[in-house]
């Protein structure tokens, strides 16, 4: 699977709109900023067919420093889940595999069989 960059968005959306770059730039930068102010306020932000932003409390917990492995106290915290809406679910399906997760397109999972056994 490729990254896609804002960049690769501008360009793909003026492409597709037949606008300019710079306008289509600053549309998508004043979206951002908009969608970090409402989160900010603590707003859940909806998207018809595309996801919901919304928030989640993580309780404190014991975790460890992974070089040390010394126990370490981590607070409690407020996080932005994002949970797709009806379109990206129909879009990502043939990605997602029925354990939930994502296999790229064209790489085939190996099951039990594939495995090598190390016999010949």
């Amino acid at each position: 699977m490729a990254t896609v960059t804002k960049k690769e968005l501008v360009m793909q959306i003026s492409k597709r709109t037949q606008s300019n770059v710079a306008e289509v730039q600053d549309v998508i930068h004043a979206l951002f900023e908009v969608v970090n102010q409402h989160l900010g306020q603590g707003n859940r932000i909806e998207l018809r067919d595309f996801g919901v932003f919304d928030f989640k409390r993580r309780a404190a917990r014991t975790g460890h420093n992974p070089r040390t492995l010394e126990k370490v106290q981590v607070k409690e915290k407020v996080v932005v889940t994002f949970r797709m809406g009806k379109k990206m679910k129909e879009a990502i399906g043939p990605l997602a595999s029925k354990d939930g997760s994502a296999t790229p397109p064209g790489s085939a999972r190996p099951g039990p069989s594939a495995a090598p056994s190390g016999k010949r």
